[in-house]
């Protein structure tokens, strides 16, 4: 048995928009790179950090996973250059 919450659409953001206090636990970013981030439940995630899932896999309709624990995470689907729906989840 697993449980998914309702997707919920973030907004990609910049580093620049991150804020000091959050930028230190993503200490290897550097301004080069400047991957994309999301806010989700009030916390930040990097994109980058994210895997992207196998077409063939049980999460077919998603793009990309964030392993929050062993058993539970973030399923992510890209909806433009600016957007991500995000669904928690766990099994």
């Amino acid at each position: 048995m697993s449980y998914r919450s309702e997707p919920e659409v973030c907004q990609l953001i910049s580093w620049e928009e991150v804020p000091e206090d959050v930028k230190e636990d993503f200490d290897w970013v550097t301004e080069a790179d400047a991957p994309s981030f999301f806010v989700y439940n009030n916390d930040y995630y990097c994109l980058s950090d994210c895997v992207r899932l196998d077409a063939n896999s049980e999460y077919n309709d998603y793009d990309a996973i964030h392993s929050l624990t062993a058993f539970s995470g973030l399923l992510i689907k890209i909806e433009d250059e600016d957007h991500v729906q995000v669904t928690y989840f766990y099994v």
